[in-house]
C-alpha cells in the first residue's frame, strides 16, 4: 500500500474475525518443473526431466474440482519449467476452455516451430506469453544460456503471426534487470508497433525458484549481473514506462504497479514484508507434487484431499487470517501480480486527493 509520499505504509492490516470466503480469480498449475534452457535468473534447468510431475488425469481432475465451486472467468496459468515440453500441455488448455475458464502459457518460445505454431493456433489457449529480455540477440541469448535463441524467437513470432487466431492474446514478458535496462523502452516501442502482440508485461526480478530462502538474496554475487545497480537509472526508465502507458502504449502493468517497482528494487525484503497482501484467497495453486496452495500457504494434497472441502475448511480460514495479518506465503510474490494493484483511474484519483 502506498502513501501520498509514495512510501510503503508501515502498519499491517487489522485482524478480522469475520473474514469472508471468496472465490479464486487466478490459478497456477505446475505441470512440470524442468526446462530446456539455462537461464541466469531461474533454477528450473536444475530440475531433472524425470522428476516429480503431474499426470494429465490429475490435472484434469483438479480442473473438474475447481469447476464444482468456482465461477468463470477464472484464469489458469499452465506453467513449468517450460510447459511446452509436456506433450499434453495444449490438450489441458483445451480442457480448461471446455470448463469455461481461461488458460495461459508462459514460454521461452524455443519449441515454437511452424508445426507448434499451428498447434497453438488450433488450440483453445487464451493467452500466450513469450519471454524476451532484449532486442539485442547476444544479450538475450547470454541471459538465457542458448546461442541462436533470439533468432528462434523471432522466427516463432513470424509463425504465430501467420497462424494465430485473432482472439489469441499474445503478450511479451520482460524482467527488469541490470543487463537489459537500456532495452526496456525499445522493447515497449517494438511491441507497440508489432501487430501480433496485445501488450508487454514487465516483471520484477525474483529470487530464483520463486521461494524466499534468505534475506538479502539480491546482494549475492550470483545476482551481480542481474540486480539493477543504478537506482536512478532504473527509476528514470520506469518513469518513462509510466509516461508511455499514459500515452496509450501497449504496456500491461497498471501505473500503481510500475510505481511499486521502484520501492521493490530499493529493498525487496522490506517491500514484501511491509506491503499488505491484497490477494487474500484469490489465488489457488497446484504444484508438481499435487500440493494445493492458498495464496502461497499449503492447504493439502490433490491425491489425498477434496479441493472444495479444503477451500472451505478451518485450515483455509486460518490461512486467510494469516494472510490478512502477515501477508502472503513464501510461494506468493505480490509484486508481479497485476491483480494486486488498483486500476489506473482509481490510483490516479487517490493520488489527486492526497
Amino acid at each position: 500500500m502506498l502513501t501520498d509520499k509514495g512510501k510503503m505504509h508501515q502498519s499491517k492490516p487489522m485482524y478480522n474475525d469475520t473474514l469472508s470466503i471468496g472465490k479464486p480469480h487466478f490459478c497456477d498449475i505446475t505441470i512440470a518443473t524442468h526446462c530446456n534452457l539455462h537461464c541466469k535468473m531461474c533454477k528450473a534447468w536444475h530440475a531433472p526431466a524425470d522428476g516429480p510431475h503431474l499426470s494429465f488425469e490429475e490435472s484434469r481432475h483438479f480442473i473438474d474440482s475447481l469447476a464444482e465451486f468456482v465461477e468463470t472467468p477464472l484464469e489458469i496459468n499452465v506453467m513449468g519449467g517450460e510447459p511446452l515440453l509436456v506433450p499434453w500441455c495444449l490438450d489441458l488448455c483445451n480442457y480448461i476452455s471446455e470448463k469455461g475458464f481461461r488458460s495461459i502459457i508462459s514460454t521461452n518460445a524455443s519449441l515454437i516451430d511452424e508445426a507448434m505454431a499451428k498447434r497453438i493456433a488450433d488450440s483453445k489457449l487464451s493467452v500466450l506469453a513469450i519471454s524476451l529480455e532484449s532486442i539485442t540477440a547476444a544479450m538475450h541469448d547470454t541471459n538465457r544460456g542458448k546461442q541462436g535463441l533470439h533468432r528462434q524467437i523471432m522466427q516463432a513470432i513470424e509463425y504465430l503471426d501467420k497462424y494465430a487466431r485473432k482472439d489469441l492474446c499474445v503478450t511479451l514478458l520482460t524482467i527488469l534487470m541490470e543487463k537489459n535496462i537500456d532495452e526496456i523502452i525499445p522493447l515497449a516501442e517494438w511491441v507497440n508497433t508489432t501487430p501480433l502482440f496485445q501488450n508487454i508485461s514487465y516483471l520484477a526480478l525474483l529470487e530464483t525458484g520463486l521461494v524466499s530462502e534468505h534475506k538479502n538474496w539480491f546482494r549475492q554475487d550470483v545476482y551481480k549481473d542481474l540486480w539493477p545497480q543504478n537506482k536512478g537509472q532504473l527509476n528514470a526508465v520506469i518513469d518513462e514506462l509510466i509516461r508511455l502507458r499514459k500515452e496509450g502504449y501497449r504496456i500491461w502493468n497498471p501505473l500503481s504497479q510500475l510505481d511499486a517497482f521502484k520501492e521493490y528494487y530499493e529493498e525487496p525484503d522490506l517491500f514484501m514484508k511491509q506491503t499488505p497482501c491484497k490477494l487474500h484467497d484469490y489465488i489457488i495453486d497446484l504444484d508438481e507434487n499435487a500440493n494445493i496452495y492458498l495464496s502461497g500457504e499449503m492447504l493439502g494434497n490433490l491425491r489425498e484431499d477434496n479441493l472444495r472441502t479444503l477451500w472451505y475448511s478451518e485450515k483455509a480460514q486460518h490461512v486467510r487470517k494469516k494472510i490478512q495479518t502477515e501477508g502472503p506465503g513464501e510461494r506468493c510474490c505480490v509484486i508481479n501480480f497485476v491483480c494486486a494493484f488498483p486500476a489506473d483511474d482509481v490510483y490516479l484519483k487517490v493520488r489527486e486527493n492526497t
